[in-house]
């Protein structure tokens, strides 16, 4: 059996997180702890849909680089 990479994936890990949102995994926690992401908890293990991870990305305001 394959295991499916991340971009197949439903539910990410914090370190899979962090690399496709391109910041550090403890940015990803200080973003938890802000409540500004919201992952998945089963048991344990603490997941993040790529659903959440889109959500954030379409909740940050754009800022154009003035050149």
């Amino acid at each position: 059996m394959k295991y499916a990479s991340t971009v197949d994936k439903m539910l990410l890990t914090d370190k899979e997180a962090a690399y496709r949102l391109g910041v550090s995994q403890s940015t990803i926690w200080n973003l938890i702890r802000a409540g500004d992401l919201r992952p998945v908890r089963i048991g344990r293990l603490v997941r993040f849909p790529v659903g959440e991870l889109e959500r954030f990305i379409a909740e940050r305001p754009s800022r154009a680089v003035a050149r």
